[in-house]
């Protein structure tokens, strides 16, 4: 027992230790046991995890996770008639970018801007993996700031996330809506604390682990840890988690909150409560979604897959999506139709689905295209893609039936 709560105890402080000096960012190590502790146990889970992109939601900037090339050249872009440039350089493992300046005035410690309006910024963390990586710098008072131009790991070029906003404006790269503390840390890193100051407009933020750890899905696992040293978990309630209840409906809960578009109404929620108990979701507004409720703007996935036949089934994100490497669980692309055909076959998986029709989907009489093309994935049809920061598809996850002539119509 001495020995484990010193093991723990030492995993705790190995975490609040790896902050890089340099952010004023606090990495205080999760309570009691996190994803290094997790891992002991569950090698198997954790080797899956590791290079996933909750894994590499977040990380200091080192030549070892910086994708983007900060020798290529100058990047231009144009905003009316005004041209633009960004440099990069790289020195002694240290990465820096030379870009467009806060208006004037706005953050007086950050120093004046050259003759072309620009500063330099130290990156601190990346942000992200694939399809692109973005760039965190820090601002006097606490602030942490995405740059606008970020890393196309596809086509290897930086590219302008919105080279039309203007300085001053809210959702420049310089504003409030742009800011990590406060519109991306919460689904970035595991156990965010915002530490928001109002009197002097200052932040003092933290997290538990810089990156979506196992504490953020599971919960924290100290009695959990307890039990399994007792080897007492068969007996416990939930495994000495918190409440879980069904399954389906524990599992949308602990996806929801990052992977909807959604206001936090409290600061309070954790692993296995229920998510409208503490966030808002937006719902089926005329600028977020289209008159059939496919997505539209940026609203991820919670509010097309709730509205689906198969939510209302009992199906739930683990049935396509591997949790822990995130990676879908069968081949999907053309030719591959294997994911979808696991239940939608000529011989359904009646115990779990009584309703659900045997059928041959796989064959051009029912979607009355060449088999292993493009046109006969089933996502093709079902979940059309639409494209977010210029470069990441993403589905929809309303599964409806397509109806070419209501959208015209619509």
């Amino acid at each position: 027992m001495v020995k484990a709560t010193y093991l723990l105890l030492f995993i705790a402080l190995l975490g609040a230790c790896s902050k890089d000096d340099r952010s004023a960012v606090v990495e205080r190590g999760a309570a009691g046991i996190g994803s290094a502790g997790c891992a002991e146990c569950h090698a198997e889970e954790a080797a899956l995890w590791r290079g996933s992109h909750h894994d590499l939601a977040m990380q200091h900037a080192t030549p070892d996770t910086v994708i983007g090339d900060f020798s290529a050249e100058p990047f231009t872009w144009s905003r009316g008639d005004e041209v633009h440039r960004a440099s990069f350089r790289q020195n002694e493992g240290r990465f820096f970018v030379t870009t467009e300046a806060p208006p004037d005035g706005a953050y007086p410690d950050l120093g004046s801007a050259d003759a072309n309006g620009n500063l330099e910024f130290e990156v601190q963390f990346t942000f992200g993996a694939e399809p692109l990586q973005q760039y965190l710098v820090e601002f006097p008072g606490g602030a942490i700031q995405c740059l606008p131009i970020a890393w196309d790991t596809q086509k290897s070029r930086w590219f302008h996330l919105d080279h039309e906003i203007q300085p001053g404006d809210a959702l420049h790269w310089t504003g409030r809506l742009q800011r990590w503390n406060t519109m991306c840390a919460e689904c970035h890193s595991t156990g965010v604390k915002k530490g928001y100051d109002a009197s002097s407009d200052t932040f003092s933020s933290s997290f538990a682990e810089m990156d979506v750890g196992c504490v953020a899905c599971h919960g924290e696992a100290e009695e959990h840890a307890e039990l399994a040293r007792n080897q007492a978990l068969s007996g416990a309630l939930n495994h000495g988690f918190g409440t879980q209840g069904d399954p389906a409906r524990f599992e949308l809960n602990n996806c929801a909150p990052c992977h909807s578009r959604r206001a936090s109404l409290t600061s309070e929620w954790e692993a296995g409560q229920n998510f409208l108990d503490h966030f808002s979701p937006a719902l089926l507004q005329e600028n977020l979604y289209f008159p059939d409720g496919q997505i539209k703007d940026e609203v991820f996935v919670w509010g097309s897959f709730t509205q689906s036949r198969m939510h209302a089934a009992g199906v739930t994100c683990s049935d396509c999506h591997d949790p822990h490497s995130l990676q879908l669980k069968l081949p999907e692309g053309p030719g591959h139709n294997e994911l979808c055909l696991q239940c939608h076959s000529v011989s359904p998986p009646a115990e779990r689905f009584p309703t659900l029709a045997a059928k041959d989907y796989q064959s051009p009489l029912h979607h009355g295209h060449e088999l292993g093309t493009e046109a006969a994935r089933c996502t093709t049809c079902h979940m059309p893609e639409r494209t977010y920061l210029k470069v990441d598809p993403r589905r929809d996850h309303s599964m409806g039936v397509p109806r070419p002539d209501l959208s015209l119509e619509l």
